[in-house]
């Protein structure tokens, strides 16, 4: 196909694949828990005549487009998991779902693949080879590629090649923004526990204030970006979550902290990941409290 026959198809099912993103929109799951968003895209599927298999790692669905003439076989890949957030965007077609919101695009990313889907199987009398269709769970985490590579997606028939994309509101509506070297950082999540002593907020000094503590972690770790790393070297850490604390008057013992990592580079997220225990613990130390780190590697650079 030319590039201006895929833009007339486009064109042509526009009006489905806008009700497709706006569905699946309104009734967002969590990862592994898409099993309506799943259902909805076999049945898409179904109706499209495209041969398909659901279950894949829980709740993934993989579809096979067989070309007229043999060749190679090629992936696409989108993903359907949703965020834990409250969408307030007052959107004719919001969630549904309290607590539940497809706030990265992961909407947008199943109908475009569902529309990729139907424009390949119109026109599987021009290709050569076959075309998977990999709509994944579980993105956003714990992490759904690797159970649907552990669970064969890259094999019948074998994968000699994989495409996927994300949606930016930072570029222009129609551009495809394809570049060398680094794309998109790193993704790793930390959690930090901090131990103190609680008692009353009378009597601070009976006690090692875990939320004083837990604050203190909080702006040493900034540090580590503004002061540590080489200006040149792009890298984030974000404290999405701090939890502590029952009541006004209390002190409490115990304070959690979860946040992000990202980078660019491998021996900068090696960095982050060791200072970052390094201060947690030896600021809850001086304070005469103990921290627990934990970093979990999730993502790699994508290049």
């Amino acid at each position: 196909m030319s590039a201006p026959s895929v833009h007339d198809a486009v064109a042509v099912i526009m009006d489905q694949l806008v009700a497709d993103r706006r569905h699946i929109h309104q009734h967002p799951e969590l990862g592994f828990k898409e099993r309506e968003t799943a259902a909805y895209v076999a049945e898409r599927l179904a109706k499209l005549g495209i041969e398909h298999q659901t279950g894949v790692a829980q709740t993934g669905v993989v579809g096979l487009i067989h070309g007229a003439h043999p060749g190679r076989c090629v992936l696409l890949r989108a993903d359907m998991d949703a965020l834990p957030l409250t969408e307030e965007t007052g959107a004719a077609y919001a969630s549904q779902t309290p607590g539940v919101h497809h706030a990265c695009g992961h909407d947008g990313h199943t109908a475009m693949l569902l529309a990729a889907a139907e424009i390949l199987q119109q026109h599987r009398d021009q290709l050569h080879g076959t075309v998977k269709l990999v709509f994944q769970p579980a993105e956003e985490g714990p992490g759904g590629a690797l159970p649907m590579i552990e669970a064969g997606v890259m094999e019948n028939p074998h994968v000699d090649a994989c495409f996927g994309l994300h949606l930016s509101n930072d570029n222009p509506l129609g551009t495809l923004v394809v570049q060398g070297g680094a794309l998109q950082a790193s993704a790793d999540t930390f959690e930090i526990t901090i131990n103190g002593m609680g008692g009353h907020g009378a009597a601070p000094h009976q006690t090692v204030d875990a939320i004083a503590v837990g604050a203190a972690i909080i702006g040493e770790l900034q540090r580590i970006v503004s002061r540590e790393i080489d200006p040149l070297d792009p890298a984030v850490i974000t404290v999405g979550a701090f939890h502590a604390g029952s009541a006004h008057n209390i002190i409490p013992p115990r304070a959690e902290l979860r946040g992000t990592i990202r980078t660019l580079d491998a021996d900068v997220q090696d960095l982050i990941h060791r200072r970052i225990r390094e201060v947690a613990e030896g600021v809850a130390a001086a304070a005469r409290a103990k921290a627990e780190v934990h970093i979990a590697r999730l993502y790699p650079v994508t290049v």
